[in-house]
């Protein structure tokens, strides 16, 4: 995790493993970059500020802070959570989470899909800036 340079103070980025994608979370934003040629690629209104995110070797994010949110190409699905996520971590099929209150929770990803929901929320059109900049293009 790292704070995005030129950013909101509360905006977060990730890198995937590969290089390839740069998430970046700012207020109820989280979008999904290409850090080589500098260009956003998708946005979703996550409703809440994301703490962690981690990426999936199948392509997908997950998102957390009160739920999980699991975005893939093909749309996203919600998994709720009783306490709020601040960390994240993909260990092949399982999916390690790091509770608010000191706990911890290992669980499969199959597991986890089977409890999602489909997550209703807007895409948003990501600006050329960071998302949740004030600032107009």
């Amino acid at each position: 995790v790292a704070r995005a340079p030129g950013c909101r103070s509360d905006a977060r980025a990730w890198l995937a493993p590969d290089g390839a994608r740069l998430a970046i979370a700012a207020g109820r934003a989280l979008a999904l970059w290409d850090p080589v040629r500098a260009v956003p690629i998708a946005g979703l209104d996550v409703g809440v500020p994301a703490r962690a995110v981690a990426f999936v070797d199948d392509g997908a994010l997950i998102a957390a802070r009160d739920r999980l949110i699991w975005w893939t190409p093909q749309g996203a699905v919600a998994v709720s959570v009783p306490i709020p996520v601040t960390a994240i971590a993909i260990d092949g099929p399982r999916v390690v989470l790091g509770f608010g209150d000191g706990r911890v929770a290992i669980v499969t990803r199959p597991a986890l899909r089977a409890l999602a929901r489909p997550f209703a929320s807007p895409e948003l059109r990501v600006p050329g800036r960071c998302p949740g900049d004030p600032r107009r293009e």
